[in-house]
């Protein structure tokens, strides 16, 4: 009697992760979620703008030196983001994901600045507007004072940078 054995070799299926916990500044995770939901894992869609700016974060391969540790002290909160799986197949890497919280933050205070020159064709003052602006994301003192808001307004203000509404 003869037996024969035989090995089953799995396919070779690539499993690629969509899955990431990343972390954000506590304003940037308020922002993100008040933009995009507030499920406990956030899907990224291709066509808003988190989707774009994951799309060309992983599609980037310059050596970024942005994510250096001199945010490590103020970055306290995480968002999970589920990539499609287009993004799934660029090769994530949370070294490159970590992005997302700069280039996020950027988005904030172009909205910021919006909201600011937004209220100001109604007669509210910009002091007044970052109120209201922290207040609708739901952002308090902590996370991003009205203070550090109206300081960046003031630096937009003085840079000449070209207004968006006007």
């Amino acid at each position: 009697m003869t037996t024969t054995i035989t090995r089953h070799r799995p396919a070779s299926v690539k499993a690629t992760r969509n899955k990431f916990t990343i972390p954000v500044f506590p304003h940037v995770k308020k922002f993100i979620q008040k933009s995009y939901g507030t499920a406990e894992a956030i899907k990224v869609e291709e066509y808003n703008t988190l989707g774009k700016l994951v799309t060309g974060i992983l599609r980037d391969n310059r050596k970024r030196a942005d994510n250096n540790d001199q945010y490590r002290d103020r970055v306290t909160s995480s968002i999970t983001i589920v990539l499609t799986k287009e993004q799934a197949e660029l090769s994530p890497r949370i070294t490159k994901l970590l992005r997302i919280n700069i280039d996020m933050d950027r988005v904030f205070k172009e909205h910021l600045v919006t909201t600011i020159q937004m209220y100001s064709l109604v007669g509210i003052a910009p002091f007044n507007a970052c109120k209201l602006f922290l207040e609708h994301y739901g952002i308090d003192e902590k996370e991003y004072s009205v203070e550090a808001a109206y300081k960046y307004w003031q630096r937009c203000k003085n840079q000449n940078i070209p207004r968006m509404l006007s």
